[in-house]
């Protein structure tokens, strides 16, 4: 866990995959949290802005006080706050699009208004036989979800039949487990990029980025090494 950006009302970290944001009773076999760990190095007194999955790595926000929660948070509900994400799919995607499908909250199962654009950047083919297949087909994504629903990014593109690699929830077990036993890899493959807004106390506009994790690289340089052919330039 990396330190990424910090002032007197403001922490931002670089989440590891396997990482909790904090506890909660579905935490019952995690001991790894993130609020935790900046406990031990004397914050204390965080106020959680947003989540990440466990399995998602990447930029998370914190606030140090009650106040600054209270404005981002109302920056978040407003749509304020520009979150990027990078993932690697199952298949060929559109070079752009917008998944506008309402999702179930977990709990009561009333649907939730739920909204992601992204944009393709990359796509791979490749002569592995994974499915049913000869070939096997990737797509490399840039994320902008609009709206925080649950497992929302995830969940929208398992519906648009492009799960993300990796997500043993909603995605594809055959190139999960073809992954895992070719490259020991089984990460999901789904990382925040960076973050965007305007500061709450000093008003000026700033983005958070971090790198993607070693083992998303590594799998895309796997993959761009077997690779037979780009079909359309992006």
């Amino acid at each position: 866990m990396n330190i990424l950006y910090e002032d007197e009302s403001i922490i931002v970290i670089d989440k590891p995959s396997k990482m909790m944001v904090y506890p909660t009773p579905m935490a019952k076999n995690c001991h790894w949290f993130a609020t935790k760990e900046l406990a031990k190095l004397g914050y204390t007194k965080l106020h959680t802005i947003h989540r990440l999955d466990r399995p998602t790595s990447g930029v998370l926000l914190f606030a140090k006080n009650k106040e600054v929660a209270r404005d981002l948070s109302l920056l978040f509900r407003e749509n304020k706050i520009k979150k990027t994400y990078l993932c690697l799919v199952r298949g060929f995607t559109e070079k752009s699009g917008s998944i506008d499908k309402a999702l179930k909250k977990d709990g009561d199962g009333s649907l939730q208004e739920a909204k992601t654009n992204y944009t393709l950047l990359n796509q791979i083919i490749v002569d592995l036989e994974i499915s049913k297949y000869p070939q096997s087909r990737f797509s490399l994504v840039e994320v902008e979800p609009q709206t925080g629903r649950m497992h929302q990014i995830r969940r929208h593109f398992s519906h648009l039949r492009h799960p993300i690699i990796g997500d043993k929830r909603y995605g594809d077990r055959h190139y999960n487990k073809f992954i895992k036993e070719q490259y020991k890899i089984e990460d999901l493959m789904l990382h925040a990029l960076s973050i965007e807004f305007k500061h709450p106390s000093s008003k000026e506009l700033i983005k958070i980025e971090t790198d993607p994790p070693t083992y998303f690289n590594e799998l895309l340089e796997i993959l761009n090494a077997v690779k037979v052919v780009t079909p359309r330039q992006v």
